[in-house]
């Protein structure tokens, strides 16, 4: 398009997905990967237990890896800092008290790690295919979830209680807390492609906006409505820097208040109903009682806190919530105590180095990919932010993240060596004269 940034959706790029039964047959796979990621309920007591997500995962990497898999060398510093974390949680773990538990969670960890990199690596590897396949099976799967949740909330299901928890919804995640995280991203990517719409048989998504707001909502996450306000600010900044139109700017303006209308809408509507207002009224405060005073998460911020001062090395991973009993619920201080100050070091460096990188590239990109990267670094910010009152270190849908940034950053990269490259060309060839002849 030419009034600002978009998405390829032409012919041309139809045709060149069927071009490659492989390339096609790839972007399906992944697709329906991305379509089961919202199920993850299982046996919360086993840390290493997996969902079916996590079987398709490893049916798909191996598979990849057998027919072609490229790496790009913008992932060099991202693994590296990936294998500096674990070894700080392997010493950790040398002197763990619960040997088993930091083995299920490095086991754990590890996977959440390889499908990172596979993330990424299929993402540069197949960009116009990969990443529409990525982000609309992400849709698709949050989708189901909120609509599922939303219908057992409001008792439309036969087995509701197993949609819920505590009268908030989880859906097909164990946690509310989860479930509201993993809806933000794709509520991004929905407010993102209206806003690059030109047709108006697009505002049928203006529904599907609705529904993964109102499960948000629903999950009663303090979290999830912090992440979902933040990354959305930080869409809205990006998306009005590399606007390149007056047209683009106003299409953004014009989503930002049919989402926001849409928005106040259902809450206003969802708060009509008694339940649904007394528990809005309970959680929609800054502390709850289970935040403050002795044994609450502040209290138990500053010991861990002080645990991790005091342990250069840390004591394993999996361990300080076993043997005391209190999460810090705080995945910085989570790292610092499992891993020591290698392993708190290199995951504070790992997202520093995400987010300026991504922003540096989502600023500079100009192809049909600079949405996707601007929804994933968006979410990103918002998921680091909720990552200081929540345990996000083993959310599923973050390392997914993680890989939409580095695939996108790697696009750029690769695209940036292209733009140089065809200058030097050009600075190489003879000029012209008048007459047709070489100078």
């Amino acid at each position: 398009m030419s009034d600002g940034w978009s998405i390829d959706h032409s012919s041309r790029a139809r045709e060149a997905v069927l071009r490659n039964p492989w390339e096609w047959a790839s972007a399906a796979l992944i697709f329906l990967l991305l379509l089961f990621s919202s199920y993850l309920k299982s046996d919360v007591s086993k840390v290493a237990q997996p969902a079916v997500y996590d079987f398709l995962m490893a049916g798909t990497v191996a598979l990849h890896v057998i027919l072609r898999i490229r790496f790009p060398k913008e992932l060099s510093w991202p693994v590296l800092l990936w294998l500096f974390l674990m070894l700080g949680y392997g010493l950790g773990a040398l002197d763990a008290l619960l040997p088993q538990r930091a083995r299920d969670f490095m086991l754990v960890m590890s996977y959440l790690i390889v499908s990172f990199v596979f993330f990424a690596a299929m993402i540069y590897d197949d960009p116009r295919r990969r990443l529409p396949a990525i982000w609309w099976g992400y849709v698709g799967a949050a989708l189901i979830a909120s609509l599922t949740g939303i219908a057992a909330y409001f008792g439309l299901l036969a087995s509701a209680e197993f949609y819920l928890r505590f009268g908030r919804v989880t859906s097909f995640f164990n946690d509310p807390n989860v479930y509201g995280a993993f809806l933000v991203a794709p509520t991004l990517f929905v407010a993102c492609r209206l806003s690059l719409s030109t047709s108006f048989k697009d505002l049928l998504l203006l529904p599907v906006l609705g529904v993964l707001v109102l499960g948000i909502f629903l999950s009663f996450s303090r979290g999830a409505w912090g992440n979902l306000l933040l990354s959305g600010a930080v869409f809205m900044v990006l998306a009005f820097i590399t606007s390149r139109s007056p047209v683009q700017r106003f299409r953004l303006i014009l989503v930002t208040a049919l989402a926001a209308g849409c928005g106040v809408a259902i809450i206003a509507w969802a708060l009509s109903a008694e339940s649904v207002s007394d528990l809005f009224a309970q959680r929609f405060s800054l502390s709850q009682s289970y935040d403050v005073g002795e044994g609450g998460r502040f209290d138990r911020q500053i010991n861990a806190l002080q645990q991790g001062l005091t342990a250069p090395l840390g004591m394993g991973p999996a361990q300080w919530e076993e043997i005391t009993g209190l999460a810090p619920h705080n995945v910085y201080l989570n790292i610092l105590i499992a891993g020591g100050y290698l392993s708190f070091l290199s995951y504070l460096a790992f997202i520093g180095l995400t987010l300026v990188r991504g922003t540096k590239a989502a600023l500079r990109q100009r192809s049909a990919y600079q949405p996707y990267l601007l929804v994933a670094v968006a979410a990103l910010v918002g998921h680091a932010a909720e990552s200081l009152i929540i345990d996000v270190d083993n959310w599923r849908h973050l390392f997914l993240i993680f890989g939409l940034c580095w695939g996108g950053i790697a696009i750029a990269a690769r695209e940036a060596r292209e733009e140089a490259g065809d200058w030097r060309l050009a600075a190489a060839r003879p000029p012209v004269m008048a007459d047709g002849f070489h100078a």
